[in-house]
């Protein structure tokens, strides 16, 4: 073994030893007269660079009195938390002991976890692992069988471009009277920044927005076709048009084979029919209102962690999250591995209607294109946290407010089954151990009474 690798186990083992459970805090720094971001950034060892993302500076300039973030302090805080101590313990997550020669990236790949929620789950300061030290492996959310959302948006919020060959002789102020739009507009949707434009140059002058009857469905049911069914009998079924199982099977004739699987569009009105024929049952599992309240908290607990973090496309830390790094974040905390986009996530887990949303739900909207592009978690009572690029950080909405209600998209639970039945047990044993120290404590103070 080498003496760098030597090193490295030797810093690693120490780091997780003291610094095992972590939470990063900035260390402060007031800028006094004649210092600047080089004397500033040599004095603590950091670069310029990193000093100007941290602290959000567009210029060099710095002023006395301002202060500035200039260093990481890690804080030793989860331990004392009971909750996140006895959910390492728990004996839902898989235990495996690092082998000789093994790495966390590794590992992670064998089990299909991300680097990122394997680190934070077993609350580890560095990306190394040392051989013979145990790790729980997070939790990855099976994939969502139910209806399948993509097919609504695909059908439903078309776009048709219309563009347009510039001919000699033509304008913008002739082009824009022609199709009965601005001249504006057409700088806007060709990104022009001046009114020139040549021959044989192609515009884009409008955008269409195309409504299809199938806005009312909400997903689809899988038909086994069997001897004897047509389309017509399956039509008249389920009362749904044949054009419409046509478009959502890109079937161009009408002719379908024995043991073909069908996908029937149903409407939101269509629970009954879903509950029947769905092969994935949505979980009636239910907490209390005190249960409730305890999870909230826990979640608003990690969540408040990156409160002095700001909204950023993309932003995977330091400083600067977007929306869905935000959400994984917080459930590596809880042993629950989710992947990085928007996107996936909405591909994990069950899904829950609006009126059966817990604390813990994630929920979905799109504000931009035709997939999911945000995501939030809810904290019930119609409140969710999300990380809003308006308000450049953490906030907490009402999910019923007249824009995230207009772009709403549906909420996914990916708490599991074990999970729930795990954090009850923990509410009950810490039930238990309040009633027997207030139970001690009354009868200290009846003896302390008589004497």
């Amino acid at each position: 073994m080498s003496i760098k690798k030597l090193f490295l186990y030797i810093f690693s083992f120490f780091l997780i030893v003291t610094q095992g459970f972590t939470q990063t805090t900035y260390i402060y720094y007031t800028v006094k007269k004649g210092d600047s971001l080089y004397k500033i950034a040599k004095k603590f060892h950091v670069s310029i660079r990193w000093l100007k993302r941290v602290n959000h500076l567009k210029t060099y300039i710095i002023h006395p009195g301002e202060l500035l973030k200039v260093g990481v302090r890690y804080k030793a805080i989860t331990e004392e938390d009971p909750f996140f101590k006895y959910l390492l313990n728990s004996p839902i997550y898989k235990s495996y002991r690092v082998k000789y020669r093994e790495s966390l990236g590794r590992i992670a790949k064998k089990f299909g976890v991300s680097l990122l929620g394997l680190k934070n789950f077993n609350r580890l300061s560095t990306y190394y692992a040392l051989p013979g030290m145990v790790l729980k492996i997070p939790i990855r959310p099976k994939k969502s069988r139910d209806l399948d959302f993509f097919r609504k948006f695909e059908f439903c919020h078309r776009t048709q471009k219309i563009y347009y060959r510039v001919k000699r002789g033509d304008s913008l102020y002739r082009i824009a009277r022609r199709f009965h739009t601005s001249v504006k507009k057409l700088k806007k949707l060709n990104h022009l920044k001046s009114d020139l434009i040549r021959p044989h140059q192609r515009l884009l002058v409008k955008v269409l927005k195309l409504k299809t009857k199938c806005e009312e469905y909400a997903g689809y049911i899988i038909h086994t076709v069997e001897k004897g069914e047509t389309l017509l009998k399956l039509s008249e079924e389920y009362g749904v048009p044949i054009s419409v199982i046509k478009r959502f099977n890109h079937l161009y004739t009408n002719k379908i084979v024995v043991g073909e699987a069908i996908k029937i569009p149903i409407t939101y009105k269509d629970e009954e029919i879903y509950k029947k024929y769905s092969k994935f049952c949505l979980s009636d599992f239910e907490l209390s209102p005190f249960e409730e309240k305890i999870l909230r908290e826990k979640l608003k607990e990690v969540a408040n962690r990156f409160r002095r973090y700001r909204y950023k496309f993309g932003g995977n830390g330091n400083g600067y999250l977007d929306c869905s790094m935000f959400v994984k974040l917080v459930y590596d905390m809880f042993g629950i591995d989710l992947p990085r986009t928007a996107r996936k996530q909405f591909m994990l887990g069950e899904k829950v209607y609006k009126t059966q949303l817990m604390p813990g739900d994630l929920v979905f909207f799109i504000t931009r294109g035709r997939y999911p592009s945000h995501v939030g978690i809810y904290l019930g009572n119609g409140k969710f946290m999300h990380f809003s690029p308006s308000r450049r950080g953490l906030a907490v909405d009402k999910l019923d407010s007249p824009y995230f209600k207009r772009h709403y998209l549906g909420a996914k639970r990916v708490f599991t089954k074990e999970f729930f039945t795990f954090f009850r047990s923990f509410i009950t044993e810490t039930a238990s151990k309040q009633r027997k120290v207030s139970k001690e404590e009354t009868k200290t103070n009846s003896q302390g009474e008589t004497s």
